[in-house]
């Protein structure tokens, strides 16, 4: 099981203002997790981060190296400012340690990160790749189902005029809903994905098949910042920390930080 994070601001930040400095913080998660089933998330990590004065696309980093055993990370985080990021520290279920499957996945402005797994992913796979258009079948690099769902994402946004990333969401989770529906019990998905433009977020915390999702908690601070943690960055719970409701989502207007709670039918 993966760790997650995300942060979106008026103000950019340093990157290690989360992924390092917290007392919980990414990297000390990678070590020690509280609330996975994986104390450990030592097969690589990765950060995506945004500088809209530059361009709309995400800047990358990933190593197959523990988050904790990489001084590269450090440097470049306490280097670093962005108003919009995302980290990922992973624990490998499918794929193999390699560049290609750490996250966060990326296609034009668009940035991705996936906590947990869709089971028995390699029944739904083949059909999957028969679904998404031939330019973004060209774009799936490695094995993880993480990749795939980012790209069946993709194919919904940019297939349809009239979708939207909400809208390119739901019906992913949709379609991989309704490919495992007459699968056995063992065929079900735990989807907590974070994506993004930098400027909207759609963070989800879901759970096919009535299991019970994994954790996801959001902070919505004094400077009307938020940050989207799969545990509280303190060792302490404190009351700034919430749960999300299990299947449903966090997303924001385009250009605003206003965030809504919404549910999955």
């Amino acid at each position: 099981m993966c760790r997650i994070i995300c942060y979106k601001g008026v103000n950019s930040i340093l990157i290690s203002e989360l992924i390092e400095k917290p007392e919980n913080s990414l990297i000390n998660q990678s070590i020690a997790a509280k609330l996975g089933e994986h104390g450990t998330n030592a097969y690589g990590f990765g950060i995506a981060w945004y500088d809209q004065q530059i361009d709309d696309t995400p800047g990358i980093f990933k190593s197959i190296r523990p988050a904790w055993n990489d001084t590269n990370l450090k440097h470049l985080s306490n280097k670093i400012l962005s108003n919009c990021f995302l980290g990922h520290v992973r624990a490998s279920t499918v794929g193999d340690v390699t560049i290609n499957n750490c996250h966060p996945f990326s296609y034009n402005k668009y940035s991705f990160i996936h906590n947990r797994t869709i089971h028995n992913f390699e029944k739904i796979r083949r059909s999957l790749l028969n679904t998404i258009n031939s330019k973004l079948f060209t774009q799936i690099k490695a094995q993880t189902d993480s990749e795939h769902l980012f790209y069946l994402i993709m194919h919904f946004l940019i297939n349809n005029e009239n979708q939207n990333l909400e809208i390119a969401m739901l019906n992913a989770f949709n379609w991989i809903n309704e490919k495992q529906l007459n699968n056995d019990s063992k065929c079900f998905s735990k989807l907590n994905i974070i994506i993004t433009d930098g400027n909207q977020i759609v963070a989800t915390r879901f759970a096919s098949k009535n299991n019970e999702p994994i954790s996801l908690y959001y902070n919505i601070n004094k400077d009307n910042s938020i940050t989207i943690d799969s545990e509280p960055l303190s060792n302490t719970q404190i009351p700034e920390w919430n749960l999300l409701p299990p299947n449903s989502y966090l997303i924001n207007k385009k250009d605003s930080l206003n965030f809504k709670i919404k549910y999955f039918d």
